[in-house]
């Protein structure tokens, strides 16, 4: 997965390319705003790391961020050392983050195994006319990452 999503990084940062450099006028400020604060947010998300840039919207039990990156990945040979990873590999995504601590087992369950279900749609051919992108789930102990 963390192929498609530098590939993905690589196909916006050609876009705004052919657009003289820029991306949309809201991108281009939340870009300037990371630039600027020395401490941003971050997530990880596969062994990726990324920048919370802003809340984009929320829930009963879950927050959906706009997150750029990754801006940093594990290194290849296994030690814990990240790796930068240059801008022009970098992209925007939207993570949903589920708190399960708050739901009861069942509904536990049922988040998760809709999440299967998204990514066994991903994989069908012809997903693209229903799905933007999906790029992965994970679960842990307290969240969802979608």
């Amino acid at each position: 997965m963390l192929d498609l999503v530098l590939s993905e990084g690589q196909r916006q940062s050609a876009e705004a390319a052919q657009r003289g450099g820029r991306y949309g006028e809201g991108i281009q400020a939340a870009i300037d705003a990371l630039r600027k604060n020395a401490n941003p947010r971050t997530t990880a998300f596969r062994g990726a790391k990324y920048l919370k840039v802003k809340r984009a919207g929320e829930g009963g039990f879950s927050t959906v961020w706009s997150i750029r990156g990754p801006v940093a990945i594990p290194s290849e040979d296994g030690s814990q050392e990240m790796i930068p990873v240059p801008e022009s590999q970098q992209g925007w995504f939207a993570l949903k983050q589920v708190s399960l601590r708050k739901l009861e087992m069942q509904s536990r369950e049922e988040v998760i195994k809709e999440a299967a279900l998204l990514e066994s749609l991903a994989m069908k051919e012809g997903n693209e006319q229903f799905l933007l992108r999906y790029f992965g789930h994970k679960v842990t102990s307290g969240n969802l990452k979608i």
